[in-house]
């Protein structure tokens, strides 16, 4: 016989799984696919990358860390929500570095090189692996982000505290245009 905690949890599972789903078709209607014409004239199906936002805090493990160790596993995330980001990476995919503490900005630029997995070391929790791909030419910071009010529905500038997210399509094109990504 289930106990009311062994239901709750069940249930806690259930949801998740559930908002797990929303998030997975979220990134993947957001991910779109490239058709070109290769040298032979045959069309093959490209995938286009989604990007994701990590925080992390530079006295803990900053974008100098991530250069010198070249890849690492991303770990610690507990927050609901920036589980299903991670759990929503694909490889390939790119993730923004940022640093949470001192001057909060946007540092970096890693690569996604496995599938999410769950955390041998925490079973409520997804970890995946990353590479440094380089710094950003000049951070960027949340000052910055939020003062241009183009991207106040952003979870960056509404969830302060969220750990790990997805990157709306508006602010890659935006950090482009800076020249910055």
């Amino acid at each position: 016989m289930l106990t009311l905690a062994d239901m709750l949890h069940n249930l806690e599972s259930d949801v998740l799984c559930f908002s797990c789903s929303l998030l997975a078709l979220q990134v993947m209607i957001s991910t779109t696919f490239l058709y070109t014409d290769d040298v032979y004239n045959r069309l093959e199906k490209e995938t286009v990358m989604a990007y994701f936002l990590a925080k992390t805090d530079p006295e803990h493990y900053s974008i100098d860390d991530l250069e010198r160790d070249k890849k690492t596993v991303w770990d610690g995330v507990r927050n609901a929500a920036a589980l299903l980001a991670i759990r929503a990476m694909r490889p390939g995919d790119e993730v923004l570095i940022y640093h949470s503490q001192g001057v909060a900005a946007i540092v970096g630029l890693a690569r996604v090189i496995s599938d999410p997995r769950p955390d041998p070391s925490d079973p409520k929790s997804w970890v995946v692996d990353v590479e440094f791909v380089r710094r950003l030419s000049e951070p960027v910071t949340l000052r910055e982000i939020k003062e241009s009010h183009l991207f106040d529905d952003w979870a960056l500038v509404r969830q302060g505290r969220l750990s790990t997210m997805s990157v709306p399509e508006k602010v890659v094109v935006w950090l482009k245009e800076k020249k910055v990504l």
